[in-house]
């Protein structure tokens, strides 16, 4: 099984993995950002790269298929760097894990 990989950012943020071989999707409009986002899930994309920005609006999807075997959703920082979305999800996980919020 091929594993296919997609990033979806604006210019700035995608920019770094032109040339990777993974494909690359510009975020112009969120309506459709999110119509993409699924149709990367049925296409059977094992991982969707997101920038923090965009999958903040997307936490019903992100929660869907966070148990997912199939497909991997998570965010890459945006272009100032901030990647809170990522962060915020992670210390759920390890409070509900072991207890502590780190």
């Amino acid at each position: 099984m091929e594993n296919k990989i997609v990033v979806l950012g604006e210019q700035e943020e995608i920019i770094p993995f032109m040339g990777s071989g993974v494909d690359i999707y510009l975020i112009n409009n969120v309506e459709q950002f999110k119509d993409k986002v699924m149709a990367f899930i049925k296409e059977k994309y094992t991982l969707i790269l997101i920038s923090n920005n965009y999958i903040e609006l997307i936490p019903e999807i992100v929660n869907q298929f966070s148990k997912s075997t199939t497909t991997t959703i998570t965010s890459i920082p945006d272009k100032n760097g901030n990647s809170t979305f990522t962060k915020n999800r992670l210390n759920k996980i390890v409070k509900k894990a072991i207890g502590i919020d780190i």
